[in-house]
This record gives C-alpha cells, structure tokens and sequence, in this order.
C-alpha cells in the first residue's frame, strides 16, 4: 500500500460552540465555514474542526497541542 495522506483535522469539542468559536477569531483564527454543529477553523495551513459536542468524558482527556512560531507583544494576553 502506498498511503500519501493529503492531510488529518481533529475533530474538537465545545461545549460552548458559539463561545468557543469567538474564542479562536479572537486569538486570529477564522471560520471560513460552519453550520450549527461544526466549524472549520483555521489559521494559514493549520486547521480543525470545532464541534457542538459536550460528552463530559471525551471534552475533559481531550488535548490539543497549538505551536506558534512568533509570539509577538501578544504574549501577555496568554497568561
């Protein structure tokens, strides 16, 4: 098999869908799509969706690792 993958999105919760979309514009992200369950959020070629999932299990052990490659005099606004 010769498998050349194109590219792999998580799926992410929010329990807040509507919060937590304006959560990520707020840090730069945009939201060229979404619907009343899902949003894909992106930032240049980095991508994900977000979805109006709230399973208390799942959300909790989800993680998410973000590298940015400048922080900038935004810093700050992190903490």
């Amino acid at each position: 098999m010769n498998l050349r993958a194109g590219e792999i999105k998580a799926f992410v919760p929010a329990a807040d869908f509507e919060r937590s979309k304006q959560f990520y514009l707020a840090l730069g992200f945009e939201i060229p799509w979404s619907s009343e369950e899902l949003a894909y959020v992106r930032q240049g070629e980095t991508s994900f969706l977000l979805q109006a999932f709230n399973h208390p299990d799942f959300s909790r052990s989800f993680q998410m690792h973000l590298l940015v490659k400048t922080r900038g005099n935004d810093w700050p606004y992190f903490r």
